[in-house]
């Protein structure tokens, strides 16, 4: 479980408000005020959210019980070093479709620029002709 005292004591170092920290989270202001009161508990599925916003490690924000937080690391290490992987090869996705995608729009705009030429030729000769 995620120490409420460690959570605070991070939060107030980095001179966060508990509103910059619900925002990052996704979770209200009143469930946020709850963890730090002691009334409640985060999920451990919002512990990865923390620790980012809060700047720290996970097992950093832990209760004072060392063999929950070995266990801990050893079983979130593989799932967060492919939580990684897949943010890294999502955005590399994106990026080959924004290059695609300018591609596209530079190959277009080529074509559109020398329909205007040709538009520009036929109204100068037109005006020749007249």
């Amino acid at each position: 479980m995620i120490s409420t005292a460690k959570m605070i004591q991070c939060r107030n170092k980095l001179r966060l408000s508990q509103q910059e920290v619900t925002d990052y989270v996704g979770v209200s202001q009143s469930t946020y005020s709850e963890w730090e009161s002691n009334k409640g508990k985060p999920n451990s599925k919002f512990y990865l959210k923390i620790a980012e916003i809060l700047q720290t490690e996970i097992a950093n924000l832990l209760e004072d019980n060392s063999f929950v937080q070995i266990i801990y690391n050893q079983e979130n290490k593989d799932s967060a070093f492919n939580a990684v992987n897949v943010q890294i090869k999502k955005e590399k996705n994106e990026d080959k479709t924004l290059e695609l995608r300018l591609e596209n729009a530079e190959a277009a705009l080529k074509v559109a620029l020398k329909y205007i030429e040709k538009l520009e030729l036929e109204i100068a000769n037109y005006h020749k002709e007249s």
